[in-house]
């Protein structure tokens, strides 16, 4: 993970020279005469934005410490017969750099852990998470875009993953693992990087790169669940039959190795997906794609299995100054974090946050998702399952530096034959979350 940190940070200090024109999915209205093109959603991967128009802050650097209490109703699933409840307390500092200009915006963020559990004391964490992003123009029609996300966590619950308030992504990436831990110890990175390249007034083309890696270090605790490593690549060509829609189409490769209990499998996925999007501003647009992926799943021993499935995205975000609203349907084939083997995946997603006044905000957020095995395998004792997080909270400011968060969490899961989740399959989590945070400029 330092390497690639070390490699984001380098691109962050020398593209600035590069950077000619402002990146395609910032700034205000397209004029009508606009030559430049947007990108698509379910090209960009990159998730629909999840703060109000009028909070946004640029070129600052932000510091803060969070303190957070929260009652659990289960905090040992799977092992006693029934729910054990307890509280928490957690302590998060963190530091956040953003710097935006009409050409480019890099954005990188760290945050440590601190969580102790009254009275199991014997899950007592250190969490860790850390991101970085640069979006810029290499010239007038080439844009990069990077990004590299890391988490290490042991309390699902205490960090933006998978309980995200980054946003839903418009592409066929689900939001959430089909299976959760909740009170394991996890890492999960993610490393992408995309360059698009418009080679007309109306025509871009573009491909990316995405490595994912995962792991339980604790695998005496978490029977039924695996580490993986998968890497990918995609290419798209886009078209804009008009000034606000966008035709196009895009292929995905996609390769994951799961492993963990001196069992191994390991599937490839080719995808093709037709697309349209009609952008009604550069803050709300629309998009849906269907097409076909085409699977094949290998394992000692045994012969390989192919398999085609279809596969499709209906996906709406949306900005404005008092609020934010982002929505998708996916059906798509996921492999990893946490799973062995391939599986069709079905998934409805919600997220929405609302500024009631100058200091009070709102947000809820929902996933329900359910799995199946593109081809049953005997050495997995499950064949799929599903899972339902919800989230609401309300949020009060004082100024613009101490903020106080009051909210409930819940999540319901089935998988059968995974230990770690088949006993007690539920858990809710109400929180208070209070943060002090002081920002500086980084002027123009």
């Amino acid at each position: 993970m330092s390497s690639r940190l070390y490699l984001l940070l380098t691109c962050l200090v020398t593209l600035p020279a590069w950077s000619q024109v402002e990146p395609s999915a910032s700034g205000g209205p397209a004029p009508e005469d606009d030559p430049r093109m947007l990108t698509p959603p379910i090209i960009s991967g990159t998730p629909y934005t999840s703060i109000p128009g009028s909070d946004l802050r640029q070129n600052v650097v932000t510091s803060a410490v969070s303190v957070n209490t929260a009652y659990l109703d289960n905090v040992l699933p799977g092992e006693t017969g029934t729910p054990l409840a307890d509280k928490t307390i957690s302590v998060f500092p963190a530091l956040t750099y953003l710097r935006s200009s009409p050409r480019q915006e890099e954005n990188l963020n760290y945050s440590p852990g601190f969580t102790f559990y009254f009275p199991t004391s014997v899950l007592d964490g250190i969490n860790q998470s850390a991101a970085g992003s640069f979006e810029g123009r290499l010239s007038p029609n080439a844009t990069l875009d990077l990004q590299e996300n890391f988490v290490r966590t042991s309390n699902v619950f205490d960090v933006s993953y998978p309980f995200s308030s980054g946003g839903l992504s418009g592409s066929t990436t689900t939001p959430i693992p089909a299976a959760i831990v909740p009170f394991v110890e996890q890492m999960r990175n993610v490393s992408n990087a995309a360059l698009t390249y418009q080679f007309s007034r109306n025509g871009m083309i573009g491909g990316s790169g995405t490595s994912i890696e995962f792991r339980t270090p604790n695998q005496a605790g978490i029977s039924g669940l695996f580490n993986s490593n998968g890497y990918g690549g995609s290419a798209f060509y886009s078209r804009r039959a008009t000034r606000r829609q966008y035709l196009g189409i895009r292929y995905e490769y996609d390769w994951v190795s799961g492993f963990g209990g001196g069992t191994q499998v390991g599937s490839q996925t080719h995808s093709l997906l037709p697309f349209y999007t009609v952008f009604f501003s550069r803050t709300f647009s629309l998009s849906a794609a269907a097409g076909s992926a085409y699977t094949e799943i290998t394992q000692p021993q045994q012969p390989t299995i192919t398999r085609w499935n279809a596969i499709a995205v209906l996906s709406m975000g949306w900005q404005g100054e008092k609020g934010n609203l982002s929505s998708s349907f996916l059906r798509t084939a996921i492999s990893g974090t946490g799973l062995i083997g391939a599986y069709n995946s079905v998934s409805a997603n919600f997220a929405s946050g609302w500024k009631l006044s100058r200091t009070w905000n709102a947000n809820v957020s929902f996933t329900y998702q359910n799995i199946e095995p593109v081809a049953p395998l005997a050495i997995i004792i499950y064949q799929g399952g599903n899972s339902l997080m919800a989230q609401g909270a309300l949020k009060r400011t004082w100024g613009e530096r101490f903020a106080m968060e009051f909210g409930y969490q819940r999540l319901h899961q089935e998988f059968p034959k995974i230990a770690a989740i088949e006993a007690d399959p539920d858990s809710d989590r109400v929180f208070l979350n209070a943060t002090y945070s002081f920002k500086k400029s980084l002027g123009r």
